[in-house]
């Protein structure tokens, strides 16, 4: 499926990872104070599926359209459509309804550029 990950500023971490928790629902709540550049409203998903204890997720994405290639290369506050996440990676919703499922704690998760 296609995917949207993070941008230059809020990268993406690479490397070998493994499922530590799943979520359904679940909601982020922003770790930077209102005002930063990367502050953001809490935002609800369907599934979150934690890959690495810093905070890096698999999760789908309701306000965003666009995944893919360039999906997060447009300059702008990450988390939009069309730029980059906080380093999560956003996948639509129809993926991670089967992804979820399937992917049990433990689950590797291999993140290359």
């Amino acid at each position: 499926t296609p995917v949207t990950t993070g941008g230059p500023e809020l990268p993406t971490p690479t490397g070998t990872f493994h499922i530590l928790q799943k979520f359904s629902p679940f909601t982020f709540h922003s770790p930077w104070p209102k005002g930063s550049p990367y502050w953001y409203a809490d935002s609800p998903t369907n599934f979150a599926l934690l890959y690495d204890s810093s905070g890096y997720f698999i999760h789908d994405a309701p306000w965003r359209s666009r995944f893919g290639p360039g999906s997060n290369a447009i300059q702008g506050t990450p988390g939009q459509d069309g730029t980059g996440t906080h380093g999560c990676t956003n996948l639509p919703l129809a993926a991670e309804r089967q992804l979820f499922p399937w992917a049990d704690v433990g689950t590797p998760v291999i993140v290359q550029n």
